[in-house]
């Protein structure tokens, strides 16, 4: 199909659901580049143990990109060199989370109207590490001021390497399509490369985002959950029953048991949606505590549906 090379896939930084296990699945079943969860530089800095939990990385699931968050840039400088050490190939900023429990701190979404605070963190990141670096923004915090192009030529100018342009402004949901027009725009400010998101749910809606746009890479979030195979056009997939399973072998490779059920019960209603009997295998999941019982009952599910 003319135009599958010309760009890279990227799975989207969402927190609580890119565990290693579902980024392995992702890079093996089409997806190019892969990113973590946003994890927040100071926690790291001061030693949090679950965050430092979230950094685990899997040599299958290569190159990945470990997304953090904050507003000051020492915590970003001091923790870089541990995440380039431990595997990751690129390191990219959050300038696009509007929950407002990050936007109150100064941080995600919030810095899309503090370009001399992007341009300090950019600049303390690019000094701490060999690794790229990059960041993802709106198209600016409140509707009506836009400020993803002026705010993508700051992270080029103190040594970015790449934006991931998502083009809604902070304060609106997703009812509303995705303006890619903005991406556009970007695109033809700078030199670095430009990743699109937003409403992208198919292969076919990537090559029209990179038809319209120019942009040189796409990212995925949701349409990915569940999924990761149904993006881009592959000639083997696998079902949804070998996913689990698969995801769940990684997860217990990487963490305890606790961490795999809590996981496993966040990732399966998308690995089953649409499917029958679906509601009640989750319901009956989510009441237990071990991953045996839990693959058992999933076992039975599948079993019956064939």
């Amino acid at each position: 199909m003319k135009g599958e090379k010309a760009f890279s896939l990227y799975l989207a930084p969402m927190s609580s659901y890119n565990d290693v296990g579902f980024r392995v699945i992702c890079r093996q079943w089409g997806f190019d580049v892969v990113f973590t969860g946003m994890i927040s530089a100071e926690a790291l800095w001061r030693g949090s143990s679950s965050s430092a939990s979230r950094l685990k990385i899997d040599s299958q699931e290569a190159p990945v990109v470990v997304q953090l968050f904050g507003a000051d840039p020492t915590p970003f400088a001091e923790v870089a060199p541990m995440i380039e050490e431990k595997g990751a190939q690129g390191i990219d900023i959050n300038l696009g989370c509007p929950v407002p429990k990050v936007t109150r701190t100064g941080a995600g979404a919030a810095l899309m109207e503090e370009p001399r605070k992007v341009a300090s963190i950019v600049r303390a990141l690019v000094k701490s590490v060999r690794i790229p670096v990059s960041a993802k923004l709106r198209a600016g915090l409140r509707k009506g001021k836009t400020t993803a192009t002026e705010i993508a030529r700051i992270v080029q100018e103190e040594g970015g390497q790449m934006v991931t342009v998502h083009p809604r402004f902070a304060n609106e949901g997703f009812d509303r399509p995705a303006n890619w027009n903005i991406i556009g725009e970007v695109k033809a400010a700078v030199r670095i490369k430009v990743t699109g998101n937003g409403d992208v749910r198919s292969w076919e809606d990537a090559l029209k985002m990179r038809e319209i746009t120019g942009c040189d890479g796409v990212m995925v979030g949701r349409a990915a959950l569940g999924r990761p195979w149904g993006i881009r056009p592959l000639r083997e997939k696998p079902t949804a029953e070998e996913a689990i399973n698969r995801h769940i072998e990684l997860l217990l490779a990487h963490h305890d048991e606790r961490y795999a059920v809590l996981q496993l019960i966040r990732h399966l209603p998308h690995y089953t949606r649409g499917m029958k009997g679906a509601r009640k295998l989750r319901s009956s999941v989510s009441r237990l505590k071990s991953l045996e019982a839990m693959r058992k009952e999933i076992a039975a599910f599948f079993s019956s549906s064939t």
